[in-house]
């Protein structure tokens, strides 16, 4: 993305202006058919306010190539939201795809500069931005997993330590019980029999629990990936935007 490219965005832009309500019109009219989407513009304002948001991020961000620090921090609450709402990966890609493909259809017939430099233009733009948006919002489901993940990993250190309690409760009590039995003058009583018998079944449940934590686990926890959240080409990519070196 260079200043060609931005020169050739804001002629982009310049051509796709006067189309872009009619085009987020029929887009909202395809994609609130479909169950999943509709679920999440049931709402008359939330849906106002998705297609206002479009429309200024279409031509106030992404065709003026205003690529800066707010543009960034704005793919990242995107990312987010999409996570939070749950709206899949397919459905983002799919709509963006389906302006893409508007776009390009205005562009073709509409642009009075080479179409093709305007489309290559807005491909670069669009597909910075699918990586954008697309890293934030894995970024969030890991964020989500790795939360389920340590306190998967605390409740299976505080099982393994109840469990290890009640194998040497059993344990003493059998021992208990089997001392009592040898003391007697007379073969054991049914009612000590019958906990001698108990005291088998925990015991024996007991180990098949401290086995099943035992393959819950990788080392002494639960895998948690703990490490860089962002890859070395995102933090460059984000620094550059940012203004940084």
């Amino acid at each position: 993305i260079d200043a060609e490219t931005y020169s050739d965005l804001r002629n982009a832009k310049t051509t796709l202006e006067p189309a872009i309500d009619a085009l987020l019109e029929e887009f909202y009219s395809d994609i609130r058919v479909e169950p999943e989407v509709q679920r999440l513009l049931a709402d008359p304002e939330v849906a106002a306010r998705a297609r206002a948001a479009q429309k200024q991020h279409w031509l106030g961000a992404l065709l003026a190539g205003d690529y800066d620090a707010s543009f960034v921090e704005k793919a990242e609450r995107i990312g987010a939201t999409h996570a939070r709402v749950g709206l899949t990966l397919s459905w983002y890609l799919g709509g963006y795809c389906r302006m893409l493909v508007q776009f390009v259809g205005v562009l073709g017939r509409n642009a009075a500069a080479p179409a093709t430099r305007l489309i290559q233009a807005m491909c670069k733009a669009v597909f910075l931005d699918v990586d954008l948006v697309t890293h934030c919002y894995l970024d969030a489901k890991d964020h989500d997993m790795r939360a389920i993940m340590h306190r998967a990993t605390d409740l299976t250190s505080d099982l393994r330590v109840l469990t290890d309690d009640l194998r040497a409760a059993v344990s003493n009590a059998r021992q208990a019980a089997e001392d009592i039995a040898a003391s007697a003058s007379s073969p054991a009583p049914a009612p000590q029999a019958e906990l001698l018998a108990h005291l088998s079944v925990v015991e024996r449940h007991t180990e098949q629990i401290a086995a099943r934590l035992g393959a819950l686990r990788f080392g002494d926890k639960l895998f948690i990936d703990d490490g860089a959240q962002e890859s070395g080409t995102f933090r460059r990519l984000k620094s550059l935007l940012r203004g940084g070196k």
